[in-house]
């Protein structure tokens, strides 16, 4: 005897990943920086709590905050906007570290209190399920 009705499919809601930036006291190959250096890179991972990956592509910077008082964060200027790029965010999970190479600048003036610093740089990535 044949049945008939309905069923159901629902979908996922999205979730915007977060992007935390790496630790370099823990992680000493990140650090880069020195005064009239111009290739310094940028570090961080991304937290992806989709059920699908991600490929971000463009990059924009944003606001730069520092740990040391006696350095200020006008002291390096990041390249931005920065496309072209690849960076995958797994699904469901923490990336490895990630980095953007060469956008990092130290300026030549920097003052001494800077070494040692860290900056956190703002970054807003933009990609799409992939």
């Amino acid at each position: 005897m044949p049945v008939s009705g309905s069923g159901r499919a629902s979908a996922t809601t999205a979730v915007s990943a977060t992007v935390t930036p790496v630790d370099c006291t823990v992680a000493p190959a990140c650090v880069d920086l020195y005064p009239g250096f111009a290739e310094g890179d940028v570090y961080f991972t991304i937290t992806n709590a989709n059920p699908y990956e991600i490929t971000f592509t463009d990059m924009t910077a944003g606001n730069i905050t520092v740990d040391a008082d006696d350095c200020p964060a006008t002291s390096i200027t990041v390249e931005s906007p920065v496309t072209g790029l690849s960076l995958v965010a797994p699904a469901s999970s923490t990336s490895g570290q990630l980095s953007i190479d060469d956008v990092v600048t130290m300026i030549l003036a920097a003052p001494d209190g800077c070494q040692g610093a860290s900056f956190d740089i703002e970054l807003t990535l933009t990609g799409a399920q992939s």
